[in-house]
């Protein structure tokens, strides 16, 4: 989104949060990407590796996909769709959830630069946190599913926008 569409949006009211958190995520992928073309420009250029641009873009990417992530699960759960608010618990469950996603996402990140051997992982998921951020996705995927299925089931109304939604966003997730 440019700024000027998002102040039009704002001044009709519409920009909600689950736009904003789809901009959001958009604007982050977008800024990953050049900082990781950047670092492999320079690379190609010089022969010398930055690795602050690389480490910039998987910072960025990673915030996006969480953006991303969450944006499914709350409308999953059918927030600004069929509800207005989620539940105290259903919140509860959703931060905890995020906040574990951010943490091992960042020892991943840390795990890679300090206690990763080239040798023995080729991958980043192949570490010990990439391993555990991997099983939180299939998590996630499992749960969208459940939310997905629960709203479809106490609101019928919704259920052919649900039933397309929930094949996009699973598949995506996994």
């Amino acid at each position: 989104f440019c700024y000027s569409e998002s102040q039009a949006l704002m001044k009709k009211r519409m920009f909600h949060y689950t736009v904003q958190l789809l901009a959001a995520s958009v604007a982050l992928q977008w800024l990953g990407i050049v900082f990781k073309m950047v670092y492999f420009f320079h690379f190609a250029d010089t022969g010398i590796r930055k690795r602050l641009y690389y480490r910039l873009g998987a910072v960025a990417t990673g915030l996006a996909d969480m953006a991303l992530l969450l944006m499914l699960i709350l409308l999953a759960k059918g927030w600004t769709i069929v509800r207005s608010k989620i539940s105290a618990s259903g919140r509860i469950k959703i931060a905890v959830y995020m906040t574990s996603y951010f943490v091992i996402f960042w020892m991943m990140l840390i795990w890679s630069e300090v206690g990763f051997d080239p040798a023995d992982i080729l991958y980043i998921y192949q570490s010990g946190p990439g391993k555990f951020l991997i099983f939180l996705r299939v998590f996630a995927a499992c749960w969208l599913l459940h939310a997905a299925c629960t709203t479809m089931t106490n609101y019928h109304a919704k259920r052919h926008f649900y039933s397309k939604f929930v094949l996009g966003a699973f598949l995506w997730v996994i």
